[in-house]
């Protein structure tokens, strides 16, 4: 090959290269292409650094989204004990008011009976206090059933919201760990693509006197004509 270029150059009026010239230029062109070959491994370990901090920021954004829906649940659950509590006043208040007015019949059958001379403890009288009585009692248990029935009711809700609660609190955490775990992976592996930087490369020698034909001399280059 170098007997085919040198005539040429010679011919064209340029000097022939020497040896140490052409290593020199192939040292030059290895020595770029090793910088690009580090910039590109150098931005491609940044991005994995990078894919790795995305990774444990996506974690802790979902985890605050369960910890979000977890103080929800827990609000929901309270606002169904408070309203619970409500309606179990209520259903007291009206075994309380049923009882008052049990009372208030069974006075004024006594009464009624006083006036008409009347004994109010036997017979008709005593049968309609005793009705009255049955009522009333029958209609204040009802009451009492129904407000405790409400109350377990409130407290099932609260232990439900509690426990949605911790569900969801724990798939925060998992959430967390997860992008943790990714994160490091993806940073692990851009420390370890940075640490390999600038390395001995694996591809073959890195520059011509490595061969040994880069070593034989060129032969001289005769003038044309001659």
């Amino acid at each position: 090959m170098e007997l085919i270029v040198a005539p040429l150059l010679a011919s064209a009026g340029v000097a022939a290269p020497t040896v140490s010239t052409i290593v020199t230029a192939a040292n030059v062109i290895g020595g770029v292409a090793t910088a690009a070959s580090g910039v590109f491994s150098a931005l491609g370990a940044l991005s994995s650094i990078g894919s790795g901090a995305a990774a444990v920021a996506a974690g802790r954004q979902q985890q605050q989204l369960y910890n979000m829906q977890a103080t929800q649940a827990e609000m929901q659950g309270r606002q169904a004990q408070l309203k619970a509590r409500s309606d179990e006043l209520k259903y007291r208040q009206q075994g309380i008011a049923a009882l008052d007015r049990t009372l208030s019949t069974a006075a004024t059958i006594a009464a009624r009976a006083g006036a008409g001379s009347i004994d109010p403890f036997s017979g008709s009288a005593q049968a309609l206090t005793t009705y009255a009585f049955g009522k009333g009692f029958g209609e204040f248990n009802l009451t009492q059933e129904s407000a405790e029935l409400v109350r377990q009711g409130g407290l099932i809700s609260v232990g439900g919201a509690d426990v949605q609660s911790d569900l969801y609190k724990m798939s925060g955490q998992q959430a967390a760990i997860a992008g943790y775990a990714r994160g490091a992976t993806s940073v692990f592996a851009g420390l370890q693509q940075l640490s390999q930087i600038g390395g001995p490369s694996s591809s073959g020698p890195s520059s011509l006197s490595s061969y040994p034909a880069a070593n034989v001399p060129l032969p001289p280059v005769r003038p044309a004509g001659i």
